[in-house]
């Protein structure tokens, strides 16, 4: 599956007009603008209407000065804006597949089967969002990356709070690096680690209270660790990603009194006008339509962001130059992600409680899932209630964390499959899924719904013979 995973995003990446749905002309103006410069925080805010935004306040900055790099390469050998673009989205199906080969290795340390972890992970690569994702140009895909990283990370130091009863200053250090690093790809990770942090200063006062953490111990520990090679490796690192995260956060914070300013606090109303989202929100609030929400329709917002999150998990939509056009997804993998997802709603929530006893792990999960989605939902309802309008509900933005969603799912099934004829059903549904999933899966709905004016000229003869020998196979 990793291996079809590839083969779609490397065709997508490959064939895909400019500028693709997830922002790809905003991802490469910003590489094009550190590009110019040689340290991140060199960069100015271009003139004019801030079609950037606060460029030099943005925090989710670390993907676009980091390909900056292989982009002035590219420069030396050719000025084709189309070979750079192509190359810089094949450098992203390459970290998205690193990233599920992380999420793999984090599964199985969580003592998930390998059935359990690659049926997790299948059903995950065969969504049409993930492999249109990759073979995009966006921060995206190293957010993806540095999520397993950083998660991976957290776990291995849970774990080893509760089995050993110490912290570790080289994993310890690592962690907080992972952390940093993520957060300066996309702020968005802020709730996650919120919650992942007030979790794990909730286990170490537990085992203090307990009595369990010797304090005085591990300052020993770390004393020597710190003078080893890979303690100070792991500082080093340590503290150039705290530079970097206080270059920009810390400033902001100064500067704004927010780690995280709004547009206009930085450039005012007039230039973030030129921010296509702010002036998108900007033009529907003028309309005055969020001073009639019924509280109907306040209810009934939580059922249109659960259905639009799943919907636009599983459609396909054309790029920029021609409006961003949609189409329906395909009926069987569509259809198979509703099921998929109001069983594993049904599973986390109705299993709950023995979730939260089965240990740390599955606390962690609960802790990073929970707090994340929470957020994201307040944000996109908070925007519900500026324009009454359900905007910027897109289901990439849960992506990084739905193989811990397939781990709790996993957790709270595995006490009821014991039994023989449960086993069978439960083998008998999964495949059902998988076969479900597969059929008109990954980027069969894109390659059947697209129009000629979706793909480069130079691409569409070969996009025409893909789709003619695809469309006879699934159903539409």
């Amino acid at each position: 599956m990793l291996v079809l995973f590839v083969v779609q995003a490397v065709y997508i990446a490959c064939v895909g007009r400019f500028s693709m749905a997830f922002d790809e002309h905003f991802h490469l103006a910003a590489i094009q603008e550190y590009a110019k410069v040689i340290f991140p925080w060199q960069v100015t805010q271009p003139p004019g209407p801030a079609e950037l935004s606060a460029f030099t306040a943005d925090g989710s900055y670390l993907y676009h000065y980091l390909m900056s790099w292989p982009y002035r390469l590219m420069a030396l050998v050719t000025d084709s804006v189309t070979a750079h673009i192509i190359l810089i989205r094949l450098f992203d199906v390459g970290l998205v597949a690193v990233g599920f080969m992380l999420f793999r290795r984090l599964l199985l340390e969580l003592r998930v089967s390998k059935a359990g972890t690659h049926t997790v992970l299948g059903l995950i690569l065969l969504m049409p969002m993930t492999p249109f994702l990759a073979g995009q140009l966006t921060y995206d895909a190293l957010f993806f990356t540095m999520c397993a990283v950083t998660m991976l990370l957290m776990f291995r130091l849970a774990r080893g709070l509760q089995s050993s009863h110490t912290i570790p200053l080289p994993l310890l250090l690592w962690t907080g690096t992972a952390v940093l690093v993520t957060l300066q790809t996309k702020y968005a990770f802020f709730p996650a680690v919120l919650g992942a942090g007030l979790y794990l200063m909730g286990l170490v006062g537990w085992l203090w209270r307990a009595k369990k953490l010797n304090v005085a111990n591990m300052w020993r520990a770390w004393v020597l660790a710190a003078k080893s090679g890979a303690g100070m490796v792991a500082l080093g690192v340590f503290l150039l990603a705290s530079v970097l995260f206080l270059q920009r956060y810390g400033m902001n914070y100064v500067q704004y009194g927010s780690l995280v300013p709004e547009c206009p606090a930085v450039l005012g109303h007039e230039r973030c006008l030129g921010f296509a989202p702010y002036g998108r929100d900007a033009e529907i609030r003028e309309q005055g339509w969020y001073t009639s929400i019924s509280s109907e329709q306040k209810r009934e917002y939580v059922g249109v962001w659960y259905e639009k999150m799943v919907y636009e998990s599983y459609f396909s939509v054309g790029p920029k130059e021609v409006g961003y056009p949609t189409a329906d997804p395909l009926r069987v993998p569509y259809t198979t992600g509703r099921v998929l997802a109001a069983v594993a709603l049904a599973v986390i929530v109705f299993r709950l409680p023995w979730i939260i006893r089965s240990g740390v792990s599955a606390q962690l999960s609960i802790a990073l899932l929970g707090t994340y989605v929470v957020f994201l939902f307040l944000k996109n309802y908070g925007a519900f209630l500026s324009t009454a309008v359900p905007l910027s509900i897109h289901g990439r933005y849960v992506l990084p964390f739905l193989p811990l969603a397939g781990y709790l799912v996993y957790v709270g099934i595995r006490p009821l499959v014991g039994r023989r004829v449960i086993r069978k059903l439960a083998i008998a549904l999964t495949c059902l899924l998988l076969v479900g999933s597969l059929w008109g899966g990954g980027i069969a709905a894109y390659v059947i719904r697209s129009t000629d004016t979706w793909y480069w000229p130079s691409a569409q003869p070969v996009t025409r013979v893909v789709r003619s020998a695809v469309w006879p196979l699934v159903i539409r």
